[in-house]
């Protein structure tokens, strides 16, 4: 996983207002927000771990989740994919920000029927999200029918049926795995596509479908405070490991008087570490050993 180029990611703190839901919502904030992003600049791009199986092959259910600001919105830009651009039908995942209306906001590849864009279905919105703005941005699919939402109210709903999307997990010579991208895609033949110009707070993939009111919840609590597919307002916010001792202090957002359970693997194979974990309070820390001779590893919080 890294950078495409050898360039430095330009890391910034970015002021600009926050999006607003396409009608009131209780709850809403106005004014600017400042997020710390990642800005990509048209030539670069991120190639993150391999994508799971959960999200992958035929009629995956998955949700991608970001927060994302666009000064230029193109037809078609995109901001999260696996697999790969150029077909069959139905075997891309690319989750734009552009204005095109078959594909501005999904790529799923197909001429168009597949794909969607931010139209919503009473056509109050019928472009991307405005630019210049701090967006939360939203796509799930259920295995027959794409969504796509704005600040968390759903813009555009699309019945596929079953069969229709079959995501690749593997490259054409049948063994190498698609990793995750952020900021551009791949090409059939290899060569990045659609390498974007924006920055990103925050990226997040789930393997299941939030529901609306999840959806809701997480533009409501923000970007740092992720609502996910359980409800639990946590994350991750530190990492630390330790040499020689080859240990890892991991430290999460949590809620006092829960408890939590940490998985270590590889995104595809998952060990349970411990359970039972008891809250710290507001923050809640956590050591455990690192294998030996891994070279790649994540862990993942679960409030029990």
């Amino acid at each position: 996983p890294g950078f495409m180029s050898d360039s430095e990611p330009v890391v910034e703190e970015i002021t600009a207002p926050l999006g607003q839901p396409s009608f009131p919502v209780p709850g809403t904030r106005g004014n600017n927000i400042t997020l710390r992003a990642v800005t990509f600049d048209g030539n670069d791009g991120f190639i993150g771990p391999i994508a799971p199986e959960g999200v992958t092959g035929p009629d995956p259910t998955r949700t991608i989740e970001v927060w994302a600001f666009n000064e230029e919105i193109p037809g078609e830009e995109c901001m999260v994919s696996w697999s790969e651009r150029g077909g069959p039908d139905g075997s891309a995942m690319q989750f734009n920000y552009g204005n095109h209306s078959n594909f501005g906001a999904v790529t799923h590849w197909g001429g168009g029927f597949a794909d969607g864009s931010w139209t919503d279905n009473t056509n109050s919105v019928t472009d991307a999200p405005i630019a210049g703005t701090w967006h939360h941005l939203t796509y799930t699919y259920d295995g027959t029918t794409t969504r796509v939402y704005m600040n968390g109210v759903l813009q555009n709903e699309e019945v596929l049926g079953a069969g229709v999307v079959t995501t690749h997990a593997v490259d054409d010579d049948g063994e190498t795995p698609f990793p995750f991208r952020l900021a551009h895609s791949r090409e059939d033949n290899g060569t990045p596509g659609l390498v974007a110009s924006l920055s990103l707070a925050v990226v997040r993939v789930h393997d299941g479908v939030l529901k609306d009111e999840e959806v809701l919840n997480n533009y409501l609590f923000g970007p740092g405070k992720p609502a996910g597919v359980s409800g639990a307002p946590f994350e991750i916010t530190n990492a630390v490991l330790k040499l020689p001792a080859n240990t890892i202090d991991l430290t999460w957002n949590s809620r006092p008087g829960a408890t939590y359970s940490v998985e270590g693997g590889n995104l595809i194979q998952w060990e349970e570490l411990a359970d039972q974990i008891e809250s710290g309070g507001d923050s809640t820390t956590f050591s455990t050993n690192v294998p030996a001779g891994a070279t790649e590893r994540y862990y993942r919080i679960k409030e029990e």
